[in-house]
């Protein structure tokens, strides 16, 4: 989640320079980004719930959750599609796969009494909101290339050096001790 974090707002936030670099018919594309990256970003906050499903008992879950994403697909793309194009499809895709990891998560701790989830999973999550609004307030330059630059490395510079400061991963701050030593 902190690594998919740090790269979708290294992205979302200089996502207008980007398509700045893209020809015009690519404009359209914007919003697809966005709602693609939050979706997989919950993806990657609901952790490994399907290979968890399948290592245990109620492995027969995983194929029921799997067809149900199948008909929730179609069932938003061929409505959502219609009605908002490129972008319905984009909302759609979001739409499954936040229900379908939803439907896991709910299996896991219902059959399971198990969940993905701590505090330092919503520390994280407050975290990358906070960077996000801090840089939509700072003015840009006006220099394509270096503001695309400077945000990424503030992104970074901010999210990895809090995530170490408030030991948010325990895994990323191994990590960092092993590349130390």
């Amino acid at each position: 989640l902190i690594i998919g974090g740090i790269l979708f707002l290294c992205v979302w936030i200089n996502i207008d320079e980007i398509f700045l670099l893209l020809p015009a018919e690519f404009q359209a594309g914007k919003w697809v980004v966005f709602f693609i990256g939050l979706s997989q970003l919950f993806n990657m906050a609901t952790g490994v719930n399907g290979e968890i499903i399948i290592n245990s008992k109620y492995y027969k879950f995983d194929l029921y959750s799997n067809i149900f994403l199948l008909f929730i697909t179609i069932f938003t793309n061929y409505f959502l599609i219609q009605k908002y194009g490129i972008n319905g499809a984009a909302i759609a895709t979001a739409i499954s796969i936040f229900i379908f990891n939803t439907i896991r998560l709910i299996i896991i701790k219902v059959k399971m009494n198990m969940h993905p989830f701590s505090k330092k999973t919503i520390y994280t999550i407050l975290l990358i909101f906070v960077t996000f609004f801090l840089l939509k307030i700072i003015p840009s330059s006006g220099v394509l290339f270096f503001d695309m630059m400077w945000r990424s490395i503030f992104v970074i510079i901010c999210l990895v050096s809090t995530v170490l400061y408030f030991n948010l991963s325990d895994d990323i701050s191994v990590l960092i001790k092993e590349l130390k030593n």
